[in-house]
């Protein structure tokens, strides 16, 4: 049975993307699975090792005493391939290279644009700190055997530099039996908007607003992870339309949009936002409810070819309003956007489609 690591010092053990789709995929493949993550202890989870190491306070801790960890346990898995998943492990990579192995680099984000929304990193020194990163990524992914990205433009920097492999596997959703469409007569008069966190790029500030200006409510999943920022939402005219319920576990995210007419996946056009791939936006969409997204091209190009939803300026409250306004005046319509999304979900935008990407990387790789 051929021996697998993957390791990351960002993510969490349950990261979707690392531990349930790529992990779990290959696990049930028939591979010996290790993920070395920042955890109490070392488990058994699923069939899949879980090898611990230290989760320290600040950046550089973690940079340099938590990356040694891993190396230290990379080593001892001794795997045929590591699979790594964050930039601060690029080292690690090319160390393990040098000992003969297998190395995959999964690059979840654009990096030389995403440090420049790294708030840890003094502005002044961003733009050198973003060269240098281009250049680091340019020169090692041509070490190793292979980089899987997250979209197909991150891709094709890479293929750019010349990189030897490189496959995009998007993070689709998996297809679950609990998240489905729903009688829309159970529906309220209600939308949602479900994140992790809520920042100002996720135009959580024109939300609010637009609240003011629509006869509906918002159910809000996730933290504001900023009290400024709360006492200033607070203070808008349609902060008494919003239930702000913090973190909620899946029962309770799966609950939630079987309720809402609609869910928002917005975020400002910045730079690592132009090109990425909202997989909330597919969550909504398999759960059979129209998006209310973002006029980025992807979400433009999705939603106008899928008719699954209406695409809005996300820095203009108005645009924002009258899509909620349209989608609860015209509930036939709603639903029909709904059903186009979970079909497109049912037929496309789906693990299933990516999982097929990675074991046949894996394959050649270890062919």
């Amino acid at each position: 049975m051929k021996k697998v690591c993957h390791m990351t010092t960002v993510h969490t053990q349950q990261d979707t993307r690392i531990f349930i789709k790529e992990c779990t995929t290959l696990f049930q493949a028939g591979y010996d699975l290790s993920l070395i993550v920042q955890h109490k202890q070392d488990e058994v989870l699923n069939g899949i090792k879980v090898l611990a190491v230290d989760n320290p306070n600040g950046h550089w801790k973690r940079m340099t005493k938590t990356v040694r960890q891993v190396y230290k346990q990379a080593l001892e898995c001794n795997a045929d391939i590591y699979h790594f998943h964050d930039p601060e492990l690029i080292l690690i990579g090319l160390l393990l290279k040098r000992q003969g192995k297998k190395v995959i680099y999964d690059v979840h984000e654009d990096l030389p644009k995403d440090i420049y929304y790294k708030p840890w990193i003094p502005k002044y020194f961003k733009l050198i700190i973003s060269k240098i990163a281009e250049k680091i990524e340019r020169y090692a992914s041509k070490k190793f055997d292979a980089v899987v990205t997250s979209t197909p433009f991150i891709a094709q920097r890479f293929n750019d530099y010349s990189t030897k492999k490189v496959v995009d596997i998007k993070n689709y959703p998996l297809l679950q039996a609990d998240i489905a469409p729903v009688d829309w007569n159970l529906k309220k008069r209600t939308i949602c908007y479900i994140s992790s966190n809520f920042i100002i790029v996720r135009a959580i500030k024109e939300v609010i607003k637009a609240m003011g200006l629509v006869d509906a409510h918002l159910t809000l999943a996730g933290n504001l992870t900023d009290d400024i920022l709360k006492q200033e939402l607070s203070n808008q005219p349609g902060w008494n339309r919003v239930d702000l319920q913090g973190w909620v576990n899946k029962q309770g995210v799966v609950n939630i949009m079987k309720e809402s007419v609609a869910g928002l996946s917005l975020y400002y056009p910045t730079a690592t936002n132009y090109y990425a791939i909202p997989t909330k936006m597919f969550e909504y969409m398999m759960a059979g409810i129209p998006v209310i997204a973002s006029n980025l091209p992807y979400e433009t190009e999705i939603i106008n070819k899928y008719k699954c939803g209406i695409c809005v300026d996300p820095l203009s409250p108005k645009q924002i309003a009258d899509a909620i306004n349209w989608l609860m005046d015209n509930p036939k319509e709603a639903e029909q956007m709904g059903l186009n999304g979970r079909t497109a979900v049912e037929n496309e935008f789906n693990w299933k489609t990516e999982e097929i990407k990675l074991l046949s990387l894996y394959k050649e790789l270890l062919g």
